[in-house]
């Protein structure tokens, strides 16, 4: 079985050029499409949407339409916490049904809460 994995990268200002891994999430056999995310100062807000992105039937077909592929449908969403200094567990929050998210407008935390504010529907806008 083909596991997939988002990663998260640190540029490093003094080698513009190097990447540095700061955190994995392994998504299993479907990486989720990421239109957007969120960051805030510790840690990476990833939302799992139930759709993912098949580049091979976009090029075939050539209509992005058709490159977006559903999947687990009804099942709750989930939305990853990926601490960026590596030295925690990843924390996973469900949310009811299917939820897609469009665009991150903020991240941020306080010393209780992460919040991540985003454009969301309740129906899978990619494919329809």
């Amino acid at each position: 079985m083909l596991v997939h994995e988002a990663v998260v990268y640190r540029i490093c200002p003094e080698a513009p050029t190097k990447r540095v891994v700061v955190a994995r999430l392994h998504t299993g056999k479907q990486l989720p499409y990421f239109h957007s995310w969120g960051l805030s100062a510790r840690h990476a807000i990833l939302p799992l949407q139930h759709i993912t992105f098949d580049m091979i039937k976009l090029m075939a077909s050539g209509s992005v339409r058709d490159a977006f592929m559903p999947y687990d449908v009804g099942k709750p969403t989930k939305v990853a916490l990926l601490p960026l200094d590596g030295s925690g567990d990843v924390i996973t929050f469900e949310l009811e049904g299917d939820v897609y998210f469009v665009h991150a407008i903020n991240g941020f935390e306080n010393a209780t809460s992460v919040v991540y504010d985003a454009t969301a529907y309740t129906v899978d806008f990619f494919t329809d």
